[in-house]
């Protein structure tokens, strides 16, 4: 009995994707920092590895390449559309993760490498928007709404003092203060801000209702 015309065109094209993979491997060791390169090389590769290996390959890159706005854009679009084991909570994890990861190469970046930080600083607005958009399309308006003012308010309205005299979890608790007292926020008439609260209460003054 002959071959299995299905079983004999997998067997060929996984060939083939060997070879193609041989040769990206090739042009990136001499084009390291090429995209594209990089960004055909994984596609290729999602076609004959395990999920486990291509996830492998993709937290490598993203390594090397933590301010590619390309690759974190695809990465996030892999993982939202190509993995049966999709869900809400997996999603929000890769967003959680993709933030972590670009937070601790902006605070290794040198004091004079400013536009460096500045772009990684840009791309974590941009995974942040994308992060609030999936989670308004799953059905959580109010949530993402609510990760948009503490992002505002968190960066935007941080009181002034605080860089110099206060620890990174001394802004954190500081900040679940303000948060959990419902006063109202950015984005609401009639809001103040971070700032203006943490001035009141240091000073032991009234502060404003939440609702006016």
């Amino acid at each position: 009995a002959g071959l299995d015309p299905s079983i004999t065109t997998a067997s060929n094209k996984s060939s083939l994707n060997q070879v193609k993979l041989s040769i990206f491997e090739k042009a990136l060791d001499h084009n390291p920092t090429d995209e594209e390169l990089i960004y055909a090389y994984l596609t290729c590769g999602a076609e004959t590895w395990e999920t486990l290996k291509l996830l492998r390959e993709w937290d490598k890159m993203l390594k090397e390449h933590p301010d590619s706005i390309k690759l974190w854009a695809e990465y996030i679009n892999l993982r939202q559309t190509n993995f049966a084991s999709f869900s809400y909570t997996q999603c929000v994890k890769v967003f959680e993760d993709a933030l972590s990861t670009l937070k601790r190469q902006a605070n290794k970046c040198h004091k004079d490498d400013v536009e460096r930080r500045e772009d990684i600083e840009s791309l974590m607005v941009y995974i942040l928007l994308r992060a609030c958009l999936f989670i308004k399309q799953s059905g959580y308006q109010e949530k993402a709404f609510a990760v948009i003012q503490a992002a505002v308010e968190f960066n935007l309205y941080q009181p002034v003092n605080f860089t110099m005299r206060h620890s990174p979890e001394e802004k954190i608790n500081s900040f679940v203060e303000f948060w959990d007292s419902e006063v109202l926020r950015f984005g609401e008439k009639g809001a103040l801000g971070w700032n203006e609260y943490f001035r009141a209460a240091d000073n032991g003054e009234e502060i404003p209702d939440a609702v006016l």
